[in-house]
């Protein structure tokens, strides 16, 4: 378990181990007047949280946080035990300021994480007055 090739000296192992955090286990057989076997090693990866997601808003909103036209929020997930599920492109067409759009994603082990975007839209030209 500390990631060394195992030898003789090595602890011995003859229950199942927990593992608490992402390792490579190598392990060897030795057995008294018999050929040692060749090391063999895998990798584990503990993984408890949900998947990463990484909005794209597009058109992107001006300098301000504030878009002119309707939008579409993209999603891009990743995880190290893959993805089963990821949103869909929202497209927003409502004027107003904090629009929320809330989704969710899930991994292969079911994990799920959750990701809010705010998004600003006015497409109502400004009125202009004339008084003399």
């Amino acid at each position: 378990t500390d990631g060394s090739v195992p030898d003789q000296a090595s602890p011995t192992y003859s229950s199942p181990l927990v593992l608490s955090q992402t390792m490579v286990l190598r392990a060897r057989a030795y057995q008294s007047g018999w050929t040692e076997s060749t090391p063999s090693s895998d990798s584990y990866t503990i993984d408890t949280l949900g998947p990463t997601i990484v909005p794209t808003i597009s058109p992107g909103p001006n300098g301000a946080g504030w878009n002119n036209t309707p939008v579409t929020v993209s999603f891009e997930c990743s995880d190290p035990a893959g993805v089963a599920s990821c949103p869909a492109p929202v497209n927003v067409t409502q004027e107003g300021a904090g629009l929320l759009v809330t989704v969710q994603a899930q991994d292969a082990l079911g994990f799920q994480s959750a990701l809010t975007v705010t998004v600003n839209i006015d497409s109502t030209a400004p009125a202009v007055s004339l008084s003399s």
